[in-house]
């Protein structure tokens, strides 16, 4: 019996030792984010222009940081940081580029993936395209 309140206890000591250790590893890679000036608003334009407006994106944590990619969420966008790593408190502008396909209100969400980090920042690109008959 003493034997197994042993093998018990000892097991439970290194799954803790185990589970601490993984949460500093997880704590230590994630980084804080921020975008500043999270909206990047093109205002009116007509029906096939292609416009260019810029955001920023700013590293409010406390370590270095690495911008993977960002995500489009069409063939008509493109967004690109003219810079990749960002030291602690540094920032990047974001540029972005918008073929308008699209009449109305068009709002499109671009998230910006970043390398040792699961967060994800979401760029909103705005405006209002003017319907091809009204031109």
């Amino acid at each position: 019996m003493k034997k197994k309140i042993i093998v018990l206890t000892s097991i439970v000591l290194v799954t803790s030792i185990l589970s601490l250790f993984l949460c500093i590893y997880y704590y230590r890679t994630e980084e804080v984010l921020a975008v500043v000036a999270n909206t990047a608003d093109f205002g009116k334009v007509n029906y096939f222009d292609t416009v260019r407006v810029e955001t920023i994106v700013k590293n409010i944590g406390d370590k270095p940081i690495m911008i993977s990619h960002i995500l489009t969420t069409c063939n008509c966008s493109m967004a690109k940081a003219r810079k990749h790593k960002l030291e602690k408190g540094d920032s990047t502008i974001v540029d972005i580029t918008y073929h308008a396909v699209d009449e109305g209100y068009v709002e499109k969400r671009m998230p910006v993936h970043f390398i040792n980090t699961t967060e994800t920042v979401d760029i909103l690109l705005k405006g209002r395209v003017k319907p091809i008959n009204s031109q």
